[in-house]
């Protein structure tokens, strides 16, 4: 019996020197609950090699709170209030 997993690519910016996309997995194997995830992926179009955050945002710590507010807004479904998400990171993200 096969599992099925899943994953598809979204193109998320493109300008002359950058190409982001956003790659999102899914897949079952059988136990009480899929496995999800998310990623996004940012390449130099003249050398196709990847750029790391750190190389398009100088202060990563002030995207804390954007990230906090964005993941509080996705979680407000649920009807409980989700943890901050310095709880939910390691500590070099």
């Amino acid at each position: 019996m096969g599992f099925p997993r899943q994953t598809t690519v979204q193109l998320r910016w493109q300008s002359a020197r950058v190409l982001t996309v956003e790659l999102e997995t899914s897949s079952f194997t059988g136990g009480a609950h899929g496995e999800y995830a998310a990623t996004l992926r940012s390449y130099d179009l003249r050398t196709v090699a990847p750029i790391p955050v750190t190389a398009m945002v100088r202060d990563t710590a002030a995207l804390v709170p954007m990230l906090e507010a964005g993941f509080a807004r996705a979680k407000a479904d649920s009807g409980a209030a989700p943890p901050p998400l310095h709880e939910l990171l390691y500590p070099e993200v």
